[in-house]
């Protein structure tokens, strides 16, 4: 395959378990499975689904991996310390990997993510950290939290005024460097129908980053959280400034890649479509 300039993977929610996650006393027992409804808790089948989106998104020509939140379950330091050893597994260098945190990965501790940062995810730390310019030719990225500690029967986030002014800031230093803006954060921006359902699972101030985006044409917003693939646009019949993909947890399609041409970010069609991984996972388990 032959690389491109730039071209970002972007995988998200891979909910990764400890794997004596059935070890839990009854509380947290009841917690996991909460938050695991719907899906198998099997450890070693996430981390699985990680390595190969990484390693495949890699065979792709993705120069960088930008995750979107949900990396672990519940936020637990054990679940951490996994996520860092698939990292590493993957044989893909730490400078181009930058990682964002979702709800799931705060549901213990609100500083999870900080203490994950300085320990397992040390490595990463430096093209991760929250609210620092990372540039790369044509195209800056901007990692940004919109996640906080709240019972897990709660999902939304909300942007907040200091990230707000740091997205601002970093389109002006990008146009300035002639870059576009990749935005990573977990929780979609657009609102949902009804509004409760926005407060309680959605971003709280979606309205702040949708008025950022139609003032700063070269940002892009990539974000999870919803656990399927989205391209839209901010204004009528301009070019789409908002991506999600499909959850790499729960889907057949385990990365989505992206190129970066002229200050914008264009989906790659017909890539990322995990078209071996039935295959591949048969013979795993063999």
């Amino acid at each position: 395959v032959q690389l491109r300039s730039v071209r970002i993977a972007h995988i998200t929610d891979t909910h990764l378990l400890e794997s004596d996650h059935f070890c839990r006393s009854a509380k947290h027992m009841l917690r996991v499975n909460f938050l695991s409804f719907g899906r198998a808790k099997d450890a070693a089948d996430r981390r699985y689904r990680l390595l190969r989106a990484i390693c495949q998104a890699e065979e792709a020509g993705a120069t960088h991996f930008l995750m979107t939140g949900d990396m672990t379950e519940d936020g637990l330091p054990s679940q951490y310390e996994s996520l860092a050893e698939v990292l590493a597994q993957s044989g893909v260098e730490p400078e181009r990997i930058t990682l964002v945190p979702g709800n799931h990965d705060l549901y213990t501790d609100d500083h999870a993510w900080d203490l994950a940062l300085s320990g397992p995810l040390a490595p990463w730390a430096a093209t991760s950290r929250l609210g620092s310019l990372i540039v790369r030719e044509g195209l800056a990225i901007l990692p940004v939290s919109t996640s906080f500690k709240q019972h897990y029967l709660f999902s939304g986030g909300r942007l907040g005024v200091h990230n707000a002014r740091r997205v601002e800031w970093a389109a002006r230093e990008a146009k300035a460097l002639g870059c576009a803006l990749a935005i990573g954060l977990h929780h979609p921006i657009f609102p949902y129908p009804v509004s409760v359902g926005t407060w309680w699972d959605g971003l709280r101030d979606h309205q702040v980053m949708l008025s950022l985006l139609r003032e700063h044409r070269n940002a892009f917003v990539f974000h999870g959280h919803i656990h399927k693939e989205v391209t839209r646009a901010v204004l009528p019949g301009s070019h789409a400034q908002v991506f999600c993909a499909e959850a790499t947890v729960d889907s057949d399609v385990l990365y989505r890649l992206y190129d970066v041409e002229d200050q914008k970010i264009v989906p790659v069609e017909g890539l990322g479509a995990d078209e071996c991984f039935v295959e591949d996972a048969a013979l795993a388990a063999e």
